[in-house]
């Protein structure tokens, strides 16, 4: 069989696993992202939904790598869950990103929650989904969505959001996609707006 390196784009990448298996055991299928700002860091939580294909228990090691540059340094936090259980999965960081272990049992789907939280120092913030095209496999769903403080106003989001509500003191903004292949990453940019009222 080919041995090939996969990503799964949400920024999850594979290492180096027979592609005619993977792709008949390990679906991944659908990613939750946002993007909460804070005054000096985002908080970026991202869910992912994987289907177990196969009549056999899968555990797979994933590859899940951050954007780092000039703009963005290294998080300083990152924490994975399986949330079906409850359970904090260990985790080993690397110099730009997280290695973990996704487990479904047999015919079943695994449910994983990465958070970490990274400095902004340039009022901008992105996430890879781009690798989704190394995949092949569009996602039957994704919803990217950012929780902004109101006294900040957002100056681009891509892809562009289609419904945006206020929440107490935090506006919130929405995209839903279907059978989606993204072509770019997750990418917003914002400014304090030291003239907007916050209404209460």
């Amino acid at each position: 069989m080919k041995t090939s390196i996969l990503f799964l784009a949400l920024s999850i990448a594979l290492l180096a696993f027979p592609a005619d298996y993977f792709c008949q055991a390990l679906r991944f299928y659908r990613e939750d992202i946002q993007i909460e700002v804070k005054k000096d860091e985002c908080i970026l939580t991202g869910i992912y939904y994987f289907a177990n294909n196969s009549g056999l228990p899968v555990a797979q090691n994933l590859y899940y790598p951050y954007v780092v540059n000039d703009s963005l340094p290294l998080p300083h936090k990152a924490e994975v869950k399986a949330l079906k259980t409850g359970k904090t999965l260990p985790g080993l960081n690397t110099a730009k990103g997280l290695i973990f272990t996704v487990e479904a049992a047999p015919h079943d789907t695994s449910i994983i929650e990465v958070k970490y939280y990274q400095k902004t120092p340039m009022h901008m913030m992105e996430y890879i989904l781009t690798t989704t095209k190394e995949w092949g496999t569009s996602f039957e769903m994704a919803e990217y969505s950012v929780k902004l403080p109101s006294n900040y106003r957002l100056l681009d989001m891509q892809p562009q959001y289609e419904n945006k509500k206020k929440s107490g003191k935090y506006r919130m903004f929405f995209t839903l996609k279907r059978n989606y292949l993204p072509q770019h990453n997750f990418v917003i940019k914002w400014k304090e707006d030291n003239h907007e009222k916050v209404k209460r």
